[in-house]
C-alpha cells in the first residue's frame, strides 16, 4: 500500500489530529522512556519496541480508510473509555504500577476513536490498537503462577525426547542434566514472555495474509499458542544439544541468543505451512472428487 504522506500531514493538520498525537507523545514520553530504560532491555520484554513499532506502521496504513469512515460517533461509550484510561494512567504513573502505566493507551484510544468515529472507526483501527497489547509487561504474579507449569511440561518433554534418542540426560524440576552439564530453563527461554511475543508474530501474521476464509482465520488464531509452544520446545532443545556438544560457555553466550531467532523463525515457518495447506486444502479435496 503507497502512502501518500503529504496528504496525510495536511489532513492532519486540517483535522486537528496532529494535536492529538502531540498529547500522545506528552503523555506517554516519559512512560516508553522507563520502558526503554527497563523492562525493554530485559530478555522477557525485549520484544516491545518492535511491536510498538509495528503497531504505528499498521496504524499508518489503516489511516486512509479511517479518515473515510462517516458513520455516526459514539460519544457516550467513547468518554466512558476515555476516562477510564486516564485513571489506569493517573493510578499507574503515580503509583509506578507499570502494568496500568503502559496499559492505559489501550482504552484511551479505543475511546478517542469511539469519539471521532464511533463503532464504524473502531471497527477499522482496532489492529493497531489490539497488538499493542502484546507490548504490556506482565506483572511478576502473572508470570510465576503461568510460567512454572509450563516450563516443567517443557522439561519434562524435551528431556524425553533426547533420553529415548541416546543422549545421558536427566531433569529436577526445571534444572536439564546432560553430560556434566547443568542447565536452568529460565523464564525468558520459555516462559509466558516468549508465547506472548510468539503470538504476536502470529497475530502480525495473519493480518499480513488477510485470509478471506473466516475458517481458515480462525484456525491460523487457533493455532497461535500451540505453534508458540511448539517453537519454545525447538529452542531449548537447541540450547541443550548446543551445551552437550560445544560447551557450556558456546550455550550461554552468541549461540544462546541465536536460539532465539530461531524459535521465532521456527513458529513463523509452522504459520506458513500450516496456511499454504489450509489454502491448497479445498483444491485437493474437490482435485479428489474429481477423480472419484
Amino acid at each position: 500500500m503507497q502512502i501518500n504522506w503529504g496528504n496525510m500531514l495536511d489532513d492532519m493538520k486540517e483535522s486537528g489530529l496532529w494535536l492529538v498525537l502531540l498529547s500522545f507523545v506528552v503523555m506517554f514520553a516519559s512512560t516508553y522512556t522507563l520502558l526503554a530504560d527497563g523492562p525493554w532491555q530485559t530478555d522477557q520484554d525485549g520484544h516491545g519496541p518492535f511491536i510498538v513499532l509495528l503497531a504505528i506502521g499498521i496504524a499508518i496504513s489503516k489511516y486512509s480508510g479511517l479518515k473515510d469512515v462517516s458513520g455516526p460517533s459514539s460519544p457516550v461509550f467513547g468518554w466512558s473509555f476515555l476516562v477510564v484510561g486516564l485513571l489506569f494512567y493517573i493510578i499507574g504513573s503515580s503509583q509506578e504500577i507499570l502494568l496500568l502505566d503502559v496499559g492505559a493507551i489501550i482504552p484511551i484510544l479505543v475511546g478517542i476513536t469511539l469519539i471521532l468515529k464511533g463503532y464504524a472507526g473502531l471497527k477499522q483501527f482496532w489492529v493497531p490498537i489490539f497488538f499493542l497489547s502484546f507490548a504490556i509487561p506482565l506483572p511478576g504474579w502473572i508470570m510465576d503462577t503461568l510460567t512454572q507449569p509450563m516450563k516443567l511440561y517443557l522439561s519434562d518433554l524435551v528431556v524425553d525426547q533426547l533420553f529415548n534418542l541416546g543422549f545421558p540426560i536427566a531433569q529436577n524440576g526445571v534444572v536439564i542434566y546432560i553430560a556434566q552439564y547443568q542447565l536452568l530453563v529460565k523464564d525468558a527461554c520459555v516462559g509466558l514472555n516468549s508465547m506472548y511475543s510468539l503470538s504476536a508474530v502470529g497475530f502480525f501474521y495473519i493480518y499480513l495474509v488477510n485470509p478471506e476464509s473466516r475458517v481458515r482465520a480462525w484456525a491460523l488464531v487457533a493455532c497461535i499458542i500451540p505453534f508458540a509452544f511448539i517453537a519454545n520446545v525447538i529452542r531449548v532443545t537447541f540450547l541443550v544439544l548446543i551445551t552437550y556438544y560445544f560447551g557450556e560457555e558456546a550455550g550461554q553466550g552468541i549461540l544462546h541468543d541465536l536460539t532465539g531467532l530461531v524459535m521465532f523463525c521456527s513458529a513463523l515457518l509452522l504459520f506458513i505451512l500450516f496456511d499454504t495447506f489450509l489454502f491448497r486444502a479445498p483444491k485437493w479435496v474437490a482435485n479428489y472428487r474429481k477423480r472419484l
